[in-house]
C-alpha cells in the first residue's frame, strides 16, 4: 500500500512511461502498478524499463537520483549509511567518484579484500620443469612460485637475475690504467667492469672452454675468463689497448709478451 506523503517523479528519459518515488519505488504509468525490482550480483536493485519494444536495465538508486536529485553526468550515487537497498531518498546522495571511495573508505570502514595466489579465483597454476622437461612441482599461481621455498630460492643452477647491480668503476681496471698514462697510450673510451665480465663467462660457458672476444680492448673478457678457469684467446686492432692489456695479466701463469718496446 503507497506511503500518504510518497512522492512520485517521471523516469528521466521514460517520462510518459514510468515514475520513481521518494521511498525506492518505481512504477509503470499505464497500468500504476510497481514494476518488480531485481537483486543484481553488485547488491544494488535494478528494474526493466521498456521503450520501443526495446528493455533497458536500469538501477534504481539512478533512477532516483536522476529524478530527485538532479544529479548530472559524472557524478556518483551515495548510499549513506552503506545499505544498498535501501533506496529512500534521504539515503542517497550526488557525489563524485573520490568522494564515494572516501566516504566508503573513511565513513563505512570499508576495505576491498585483496585475493593473493590461490586465493584468487583467477589465478593460473605455474609448472616447474626440469632441463629435460620434468615436471617438478605444480604451483597453483604464479604469487605461490615465487614464495620462499620456491623460484625465489637460490638453488644450484638457478637462471640469474635480471638486473645485475655492478659498479662501473674497476679496480682491476687500473693496472692498465697506471700503464697507459705512464706510456702516453690511449685510454680506452668504452670500458666493461670485469665483474660483468666474469659473471656471464660463468653464466655461459664451463670451466675450461674456450672465450673468444674479436673485439678485445683492454682484454676485460679475457681477463673474466682468466679469473673463471676458461681458456681465452681477444684479438685487438689498437695495438697500443693491448700493450695496456697485458699488465693486467703479469701475475698469471705462463705470461710472457713478444710486443716490440714493451717491458714486461
Amino acid at each position: 500500500m503507497p506511503l500518504v506523503d510518497e512522492k512520485w517523479l517521471p523516469v528521466r528519459s521514460f517520462e510518459a512511461s514510468y515514475e520513481v518515488s521518494d521511498c525506492g519505488g518505481v512504477r509503470s504509468l499505464r497500468t500504476g502498478k510497481p514494476l518488480a525490482q531485481r537483486l543484481w550480483n553488485s547488491g544494488y536493485r535494478g528494474v526493466q524499463l521498456w521503450a520501443g519494444n526495446k528493455a533497458y536495465s536500469r538501477s534504481v538508486h539512478r533512477l532516483m537520483a536522476e529524478a530527485f536529485l538532479a544529479i548530472a553526468p559524472g557524478m556518483q550515487v551515495n548510499h549513506i549509511d552503506g545499505d544498498k537497498e535501501n533506496n529512500r531518498i534521504d539515503n542517497l546522495e550526488a557525489v563524485t567518484p573520490s568522494e564515494n571511495l572516501k566516504h566508503a573508505v573513511h565513513v563505512l570502514g570499508f576495505r576491498p579484500p585483496v585475493a593473493s595466489g590461490s586465493e584468487n579465483p583467477n589465478a593460473s597454476p605455474v609448472d616447474r620443469l626440469s632441463l629435460d622437461g620434468v615436471l617438478l612441482h605444480r604451483y597453483p599461481s604464479r604469487a605461490d612460485a615465487v614464495r620462499e621455498g620456491s623460484f625465489s630460492a637460490p638453488t644450484e643452477g638457478a637462471i640469474a637475475r635480471n638486473v645485475l647491480s655492478i659498479p662501473h668503476r674497476d679496480p682491476d681496471q687500473q693496472p692498465a690504467r697506471d700503464y697507459a698514462a705512464a706510456h702516453g697510450l690511449p685510454a680506452h673510451p668504452a670500458l666493461m667492469p670485469s665483474k660483468l665480465a666474469e659473471h656471464f663467462v660463468r653464466f655461459l660457458s664451463e670451466v675450461g672452454d674456450l672465450i673468444v672476444d674479436p673485439f678485445g680492448g683492454w682484454a676485460t673478457t679475457g681477463r673474466g675468463a682468466e679469473l673463471n678457469n676458461r681458456r681465452w684467446l681477444v684479438t685487438e686492432r689498437c695495438r697500443e689497448y693491448l700493450m695496456a692489456a697485458a699488465q693486467r695479466f703479469t701475475g698469471a701463469p705462463g705470461f710472457q709478451t713478444s710486443m716490440g718496446g714493451f717491458n714486461a
